[in-house]
């Protein structure tokens, strides 16, 4: 028989009726990593070669986070500042479900978006399912035009993210 503490998968700490747990994660860190999640759609590679970021086309998506208020929470205001691109969530996979070995299922967090990514230059930039770049956040856009960064309008990659 499992115990659980709390509700929240990531908070788990699981053991069974002889006080052993369910993994190593639960064991060593009080935490469940034997969760897995399932996702809206699958994961195409990248589309080679890989081109520059772009900007999202038609402006803010109906669910931007920064337009919400995360940017202050993430710190978008200092990305835009110091030139760091923010990309948009528009494309990427979404956890729907989150499956633990003994049968449970749980919801994912509407917001848990699995962002695969590609190696450009010694960095990591997110991959929409479809195997492109994604785009860049347009309200992050707007204010990184507004502190004086235009290297994406001009079809270029981040700062020291060549390919």
């Amino acid at each position: 028989m499992i115990h659980i503490d709390l509700a929240d998968p990531d908070e788990d700490h699981e053991t069974d009726a002889e006080g052993g747990y369910c993994c190593m994660g639960a064991a060593a860190m009080g935490r469940c990593t034997c969760w897995r999640e399932t996702y809206d759609r699958p994961q195409l590679p990248a589309v080679v070669p890989i081109v520059p970021p772009t900007v999202r086309r038609g402006g803010c998506c109906g669910s931007c986070g920064v337009v919400d208020g995360l940017a202050d929470r993430l710190g978008i205001d200092d990305a835009a500042v110091l030139g760091r691109a923010f990309f948009c969530h528009q494309g990427l996979r979404r956890a729907v479900e989150r499956h633990h070995p003994d049968g449970r299922v749980r919801p994912a967090d509407p917001h848990a978006y699995a962002e695969a990514t590609v190696d450009v230059g010694g960095v990591s930039m997110p991959l929409k399912a479809d195997g492109t770049v994604a785009d860049l956040c347009a309200a992050w856009a707007k204010w990184a035009r507004e502190a004086g960064h235009t290297w994406f309008d001009r079809g270029l990659f981040p700062p020291g993210r060549r390919p």
